[in-house]
């Protein structure tokens, strides 16, 4: 059989990668599972798969196993017969196998990290397919050996040499590894964002393995070893025993009144404060420690609070409680008091006391910096003269630092945060939080915490929502006049001939959609938005001047590659700074400030025209969004990738990285919501398209005015731009999936309505209604696209999706334009009606719903 796909879902905090395996026959097996199965299960229904197997490499040290949690549900725990363990599982020696019905698992015994550790071979046949090398092989290194005592790490290490030897590296060099531990794990010393390498790529690139023998093999290892924390020492005995079962969804937080949390403190709780650095030193209840909520906040708790103590969390009413349980749980820490409800205003109107922390800079900073990073980070360059403490021993050795008013630093402010916290808890007075980067050079000034949330971004999504205006404006030129145009001036009678400057724009603006989301992942998103309007500044003058049909078509190439940059950026941009929480609100605005502009230009043109004439002046609204478009692009648009990234680092999920390929056909046609979301768009701008070409020819057809006509061209835009302000915010609530359904069959009724009545009235409410439909699905598909893509390659995905949905501007304008030359307007329109019908169906059958809100937090 072929390869099973392997899927990783990496635990960016604690630099750990799981893997699903899709055996191809309606099972899945996962290997080294965390402690919450969510992401396994989810992505096992994605791809309509039980979980059947769950593997374990060795007993781990640094999280929670999630393989009980698995087994629960079903599936057999296989692990190494060695680790002892003290509940149900199939326990492996070394060259035993797991059948898994085509292929074959076999153990490798690989003592090193750990005594019982094994290494699982991947067999077709005999043919070897994979290795999953849990922490015998890293990228770029192996995993650390003195997590079972100071007395066992060299034994261990020269175990680790001769397993190497002897069972890992005489694999084929071409052979996939799939290591446990990668980057940011403290199991592992690796510095690189690769977290699956080959046999022959290790033999060439890993300094470890070009020690010439054991004995310096073994040097070499201990060399590198620094510091990891405490709870490493608790957490092998805790997986043997077997852990605590939650199940789904995990518990929750229960809310706690500031009467109940100072009580608690009183009897020896720990209150973790979990908000940002800035929003502890503006206030914080004494005695607290202050632990951002991040991807490592799950290692800074285990390293700095004891697990035998209730802990209360204090949070910003916008953080999620549900992460900071799961991280809590993964990491062994299972009495969780709660929260304090109301957060630190509720503390301070119930009248107990708060400190204050100074937050200082680089240009303000005077007094002794203390540097609480690591070891390792401090050699590779620190500031000169600063004392150095790494943040895990700080609490030991604070007694002993000299002076007070110590600023703290580290490299971007959260461990500084948290260092100062400690100190002040240690009666130290005048602590400062310096939160910045060092180098053997210079100090950089602090760096900007990036923030997601519209809340956290709205000057900046403020404008990048007044930039799209701009761009569905430069649409909005073209969406009465252009129709008349060709019929009135150029004398094109032949609909499908009138229509090819739609079935330019369309095909010209989808590829270029795709090829923007790609761009954008790459260079960045500014970038693309400038260009974007740099080729948009002669759209209008080419419209003006246009001495033939060509000329016209041109400019239509123009505008689609304007519009493929600018709208596709603004689109991906703001879904950077919006993150997962309002992201169909803050599609809804992206859109209704485009199509609201579409409706409120093209009813000026028509308005325009009606006295002045189709050419020149209508096109002078566009002379003018295109200018505007440049300049503010270019002076006050600012980058929004490193939200993406920043995303991406709080986001465990499996399929981090990809190729531009596979992201094509896993949105395209694998991946089930995201392929019906792509014919959906499709069929959406193949109606939007109908609206734009056909409609108006078969309006006047009828004997309505031009003027009348920009009314009915604006209203159906302007119902869709306006509607959208609520139904984007509405899929946040109700969800994705029946939206989309019903804003399709919507959009049936309408283009029926239209093609059966006859009459402004009748129009009017099938230009209402299609306006609806269109406000129901043109958000909360880019939301959906949103929920679904990780965040390392969203812009591509949405690229993909933008690249199908506005190929329905060409597919539109073809098919409508071929019917009504052969059976006339009206049967184009009914043709494109029972299409719209077929497409809310498809959404109904093949899509899951993307975003379900996170439930919310009670007692553990």
């Amino acid at each position: 059989m072929a390869m099973p796909a392997v899927v990783p879902v990496v635990e960016e905090g604690l630099g750990n990668s799981s893997y699903l395996l899709d055996l191809d026959d309606g099972r899945a097996l996962v290997v080294d599972p965390g402690r919450d199965p969510t992401l396994y299960l989810a992505e096992a229904k994605r791809r309509r798969l039980s979980v059947a197997f769950s593997v374990e490499r060795h007993l781990h040290a640094d999280f929670i196993s999630g393989s009980r949690e698995l087994a629960a549900r079903g599936a057999e725990i296989v692990a190494p017969a060695a680790a002892g363990l003290e509940f149900p599982a199939r326990g492996l020696g070394d060259g035993e196998e797991v059948d898994l019905g085509g292929v074959r698992l076999r153990a490798l015994a690989t003592p090193g990290h750990t005594p019982e550790h094994l290494a699982y071979l991947l067999l077709d046949g005999d043919a070897p397919q994979a290795v999953f090398s849990g922490g015998s092989l890293l990228v770029g290194a192996v995993a650390r050996t003195d997590l079972i005592s100071a007395e066992e790490t060299e034994p261990l290490a020269r175990a680790l040499w001769r397993s190497l030897q002897e069972r890992v590296l005489s694999l084929p060099d071409e052979l996939p590894v799939y290591p446990t531990h990668g980057a940011g794990s403290f199991c592992s010393a690796p510095a690189g964002a690769d977290r699956v390498t080959t046999i022959g790529r290790e033999k060439a690139t890993n300094p470890l393995l070009a020690a010439p023998d054991e004995d310096a093999f073994v040097r070499l290892l201990l060399d590198r070893l620094g510091s990891y924390p405490p709870y490493f020492l608790r957490l092998r005995e805790r997986n043997r025993r077997g852990p605590h079962i939650y199940g789904t969804p995990q518990p929750t937080l229960r809310p706690l009144d500031a009467e109940g949390v100072r009580q608690l403190q009183s009897d020896g709780a720990e209150i973790v404060d979990v908000r940002s650095a800035e929003a502890f030193a503006a206030a914080h209840i004494p005695g607290s420690l202050s632990i951002p909520l991040r991807p490592q906040f799950a290692s800074w708790l285990g390293w700095l609070v004891a697990d035998d103590v209730p802990l209360v969390i204090l949070k910003d009413p916008s953080q999620n409680g549900a992460e900071v349980v799961r991280q809590a749980l993964g990491v062994g820490y299972e009495r969780l008091a709660g929260e304090l409800h109301g957060g630190i205003d509720a503390w301070t109107e119930a009248g107990h006391p708060v400190a204050h922390m100074a937050l200082v800079d680089a240009t303000s900073v005077t007094g002794p910096v203390l540097d609480v990073r690591q070891d390792t980070e401090f050699e590779a360059g620190h500031l000169p003269g600063v004392l150095h403490v790494e943040l895990g021993e700080l609490a030991a050795a604070a007694a002993d630092l000299p002076g007070d008013g110590l600023a703290a630093m580290c490299t971007h402010g959260e461990r500084a945060a948290t260092a100062a916290s400690v100190l002040e808890r240690a009666g130290r007075e005048g602590v400062r939080d310096r939160g910045m980067s060092a180098s053997p050079q210079h100090a950089d000034t602090r760096q900007p915490m990036l923030r997601l949330g519209l809340r956290a971004n709205l000057a900046e999504f403020s404008l990048l929502v007044g930039v799209n205006a701009l761009v569905g404006g430069m649409v909005g030129q073209e969406r009465t006049v252009l129709p008349l145009l060709a019929e009135r001036v150029f004398h094109l009678h032949a609909f499908t001939a009138a229509l090819t400057f739609i079935v330019a724009f369309g095909a010209v603006k989808a590829a270029t959609n795709f090829f923007a989301g790609t761009l954008s992942d790459r260079v960045g998103r500014k970038p693309v938005l400038v260009a974007g309007w740099l080729v948009g500044l002669p759209v209008p003058l080419l419209l003006i001047w246009a001495p033939t049909w060509g000329w016209i078509i041109f400019a239509n190439v123009l505008l689609g590659l304007n519009q493929g940059l600018t709208w596709s950026t603004t689109v991906i941009m703001k879904i950077d700074l919006a993150g997962p929480e309002r992201r169909g609100l803050a599609m809804g605005l992206n859109e209704a400030a485009g199509y609201g502009a579409v409706a409120a230009t093209a009813l000026a043109t028509g308005y325009i025209a009606a006295r002045a004439g189709l050419r020149p002046e209508p096109f002078f609204l566009g002379l003018a969004y295109a200018g505007l478009g440049v300049g503010l692009s270019v002076l006050f648009v600012r980058e929004t990738r490193g939200h993406a990234r920043h995303e991406a680092a709080t986001r465990s999920s499996a399929d981090g990285v990809l190729s531009t390929r596979q992201v094509f056909v896993l949105t395209s046609f694998k991946e089930h919501a995201l392929s019906a979301v792509c014919q959906a768009g499709m069929v959406n701008n193949l109606n939007d398209g109908l609206a734009w070409g056909i409609f108006p020819l078969f309006f006047a057809r009828h004997g309505l005015s031009v003027g009348r006509i920009g009314v009915l061209a604006a209203l159906y835009p302007a119902v869709w731009g306006l509607g959208q302000l609520v139904t984007g915010a509405l899929s946040d609530r109700w969800g994705r999936k029946w939206l989309i359904a019903a804003g399709m069959w919507t959009q049936a009724v309408a283009i029926g309505l239209i093609a059966a009545s006859a009459g402004f009235v009748p129009w009017a409410v099938g230009a209402v209604l299609l306006g609806a439909g269109t406000a129901m699905v043109y958000p909360t598909l880019l939301a959906a696209v949103g929920d679904v893509a990780h965040p390392n390659w969203r812009a591509s995905s949405v690229g993909v999706y933008r690249l199908w949905r506005d190929g329905g501007f060409a597919v539109g304008a073809l098919l409508a334009g071929v019917v009504a030359d052969l059976l006339g307007l009206a049967v184009a329109i009914w043709t494109v009606a029972a299409l719209t019908a077929a497409s809310g169906l498809v959404v109904v059958f093949r899509m899951y719903e993307t975003h379900r809100r996170g439930a919310g937090l009670a007692p553990v």
